[in-house]
C-alpha cells in the first residue's frame, strides 16, 4: 500500500488539504499514461466549458445582423483557432525559457484585463451607434 500523497515543487512539499483533490490526484497518479483516464479528464474539462460556449454562441447570434451571422461565426472561429495555435507555440517557447510562475501570472493578468475591458468596449460601440 502506498504511503500518504505528497506534492513537491523544487523539493518543497505543497499542501493538498482537500480530500477530493487528494483523491483525484491519487487516482490520476495510479492511472498515469492511461488513455481512458486522459479522455475522461478532457471530457470533464469540456463539460466545465459548456456554459461559456453556450453564452458566447448566443451572444454572437444576437449581436450580429441576421445576414452576417455566418460570416461572424467563420471569422470568430478562425481567429480563435489561430490565436490558440499561436498561443500554444509562444507558450511552449516561453515555458522552456522563462519562469513558469511569471508566465502564468502574466497570462492571468492579461485574461483579467480582457474580461474587465470587454464591457467597456461594448459600451463604447453602442454609444457610437446611438
Amino acid at each position: 500500500m502506498p504511503g500518504p500523497l505528497e506534492v513537491r515543487r523544487n523539493g518543497v512539499c505543497l499542501p493538498v488539504r482537500a480530500p477530493r483533490q487528494r483523491a483525484l490526484l491519487a487516482a490520476l497518479l495510479l492511472r498515469a499514461n492511461d488513455v481512458p483516464t486522459a479522455i475522461g479528464a478532457v471530457l470533464i474539462t469540456s463539460l466545465a466549458n459548456a456554459p461559456f460556449s453556450i453564452a458566447y454562441t448566443t451572444l454572437r447570434q444576437t449581436a450580429a445582423p441576421e445576414a452576417l451571422v455566418g460570416r461572424v461565426f467563420a471569422i470568430t472561429t478562425g481567429a480563435g483557432s489561430l490565436a490558440f495555435m499561436l498561443g500554444s507555440l509562444a507558450g511552449g517557447a516561453l515555458a522552456d525559457s522563462a519562469a513558469r510562475e511569471a508566465i502564468l501570472l502574466s497570462a492571468s493578468a492579461l485574461l483579467l484585463a480582457a474580461v474587465l475591458a470587454a464591457p467597456l468596449w461594448r459600451v463604447r460601440q453602442v454609444s457610437r451607434a446611438g
